[in-house]
């Protein structure tokens, strides 16, 4: 690779010296790759622990482009980076561009990766295309639509969260788990969202405490939230056994 980077380098840029003035003929219309700008690529795909199911894309959309982008190749999935003419004028011959194999090697190796980050289901839909920019395009398009209609979907679970018979860490770990499905799709609740949303479905029989605690969900972390609410049901579960067994000995 290096040797037909090279070769275009000095044929395209004329390898300039006093005895021997050379210019880039008018015909040639391509962009000269420098192999120095260029981080190497890996000799084997990283290995890439989450895959698209169709319930992760925002996610897992932010995990592939972070990867994409360390191995300088964001710019082939987002367009950034067109294809190089296929073939150049050399001393007006038409011959393969070095810059064009250089292209497709990093391009196929980014389709690679993307292939290798979804799962079976999901990567029959890609079948057959070529480059990694038609792959990035088509499964962007395949869940841009799915995904709103997700939101609208978990957007009325959140409205609907409620504590009712379940014990204090079961519930919050369902509001939890409801706000990782959000962030999974691009649209992460913030702390004091949660927060809200958890004292909000606690109930009437808690409503001392939840007006207590309105003011202070800004400033409170979910896991300080959690640690009080507990503390609360674990005194309210001892006063609860003891008026039993004062009642029990009347």
């Amino acid at each position: 690779m290096a040797d037909s980077i090279s070769a275009l380098t000095n044929s395209t840029s004329g390898t300039i010296n006093s005895s021997q003035p050379h210019s880039l003929p008018a015909t040639v219309s391509t962009e000269i790759i420098n192999p120095n700008q260029l981080l190497p690529l890996p000799a084997t795909v990283p290995t890439i622990p989450v895959k698209l199911n169709g319930n992760n894309y925002f996610f897992w959309q932010g995990i592939m482009s972070a990867l994409l982008e360390t191995y300088d190749l964001l710019g082939y999935v987002e367009g950034d980076i067109p294809a190089p003419e296929k073939t150049i004028s050399r001393d007006g011959i038409i011959v393969p561009n070095p810059a064009f194999r250089q292209w497709v090697m990093r391009d196929k190796f980014a389709l690679t990766c993307i292939i290798l980050a979804l799962t079976e289901e999901i990567g029959c839909n890609i079948v057959g295309l070529k480059t990694s920019r038609e792959a990035w395009t088509a499964l962007e398009t395949m869940f841009l639509a799915q995904t709103a209609a997700q939101i609208d979907f978990l957007e009325q679970q959140w409205r609907n969260l409620r504590k009712e018979g379940k014990t204090v860490l079961k519930y919050i770990n369902s509001v939890r788990q409801l706000a990782t499905r959000f962030a999974q799709i691009g649209k992460p609740k913030s702390s004091e969202q949660i927060n809200r949303a958890i004292v909000t479905g606690l109930g009437l029989d808690l409503e001392p405490l939840v007006l207590a605690l309105s003011p202070s969900l800004t400033a409170m972390t979910t896991n300080e939230l959690t640690n009080l609410l507990l503390h609360n049901e674990s005194r309210r579960l001892s006063a609860s056994t003891v008026t039993q067994s004062v009642m029990a000995l009347t």
